[in-house]
C-alpha cells in the first residue's frame, strides 16, 4: 500500500509539472505571467463558490485545491485560468467497483469586471434542460458564502430560448444586460458556451471539469471577452 501511495504522488507530481510546463508555454505566447502554490494561483472565484467539505448520495465532495494560474490580457480585460483538483470518495455501485478517493481536475476562466448584480448564463440543451441542472442530479449546488439574494428567471426573447437561459438578482440589471446585439453573440458562439458562465461582484467566470486546453482556452477566453464587451456601458451603474 505504501509504495502504490509513492507511485500516486509521483504520477501526480509529473501531471502537475506538465500541466504547468504547458501553461508556460501558453504564457510565453500571450506575454502572461504563471502562478504556482495554491495561494497564489487562487482564483477570486473561490471566494464565492467556497464550499465545505460535504456528503451526498454517499459521495463525499470536497474543496478544489488550486495549483497554477496562467494570468495575462486579452485587449482591454485582465484574464486569469486557473488550475486544480479536489478529492472525492466515491462509493461502491457494485461487486466489482471498489470505493476510493479520485481526483477530479477542474479549471476557472475569470475577468474582473466593474462591480455589478448577479447574472448567471446557463446553457441550455437542444432537449431544453439546462447544463446546470443535469448536473444538478449528481452534485449538490454551490454553497456562496455571500449573502442569499432573490432570484428570478430574465425574459429571454424566443428566437434564444434553445441556447440561453439566465437568472438574476436585479431585473432591471439585466434588461440593461440582455440587448439583441449581446444574445446574438452568445448565440452565434454556443460551441464555446458549454458551462454556465457567472457575473456577479465585479467578476465574469465560468468553471469547467479537466485542465485548461491550450487549443480551446483561447476561443473561450475571447467568446466571454466578447460578451463582456456586448455589455452597454450604462448597465453598469447597477451595483452590487
Amino acid at each position: 500500500m505504501l509504495l502504490a501511495a509513492l507511485i500516486g504522488a509521483l504520477r501526480k507530481q509529473r501531471r502537475q509539472s506538465a500541466r504547468v510546463t504547458a501553461l508556460t508555454n501558453l504564457a510565453g505566447q500571450l506575454g502572461g505571467t504563471v502562478h504556482t502554490g495554491p495561494e497564489a494561483a487562487r482564483p477570486r472565484a473561490a471566494t464565492l463558490t467556497a464550499r465545505q467539505p460535504e456528503v451526498v448520495a454517499g459521495r463525499v465532495w470536497g474543496m478544489t485545491r488550486y495549483e497554477s494560474a496562467l494570468d495575462f490580457q486579452r485587449g482591454r480585460w485582465p484574464v486569469r485560468v486557473a488550475e486544480g483538483s479536489r478529492r472525492e470518495s466515491r462509493p461502491s455501485w457494485n461487486a466489482t467497483d471498489s470505493p476510493g478517493m479520485v481526483d477530479i481536475r477542474s479549471h476557472v476562466v475569470e475577468i474582473p469586471t466593474p462591480s455589478c448584480p448577479r447574472l448567471h448564463f446557463l446553457p441550455v440543451r437542444q432537449n431544453g434542460l439546462s447544463l446546470q441542472i443535469s448536473r444538478q442530479l449528481d452534485r449538490p449546488p454551490i454553497a456562496s458564502p455571500v449573502p442569499a439574494d432573490v432570484w428570478a428567471s430574465a425574459p429571454i426573447p424566443e428566437a434564444y430560448r434553445g441556447v440561453v437561459q439566465v437568472s438574476t438578482s436585479n431585473a432591471e440589471f439585466a434588461t440593461a444586460v440582455l440587448n439583441d446585439q449581446l444574445l446574438q453573440w452568445i448565440a452565434a458562439h454556443a460551441q464555446w458556451f458549454t458551462d454556465p458562465v457567472q457575473l456577479e461582484y465585479g467578476l465574469l467566470y465560468t468553471e469547467s471539469n479537466g485542465a485548461a486546453d491550450p487549443a480551446s482556452l483561447l476561443p473561450r477566453v475571447d467568446f466571454l471577452v466578447g460578451l463582456l464587451e456586448r455589455i452597454p456601458h450604462h448597465a453598469w451603474q447597477y451595483r452590487h
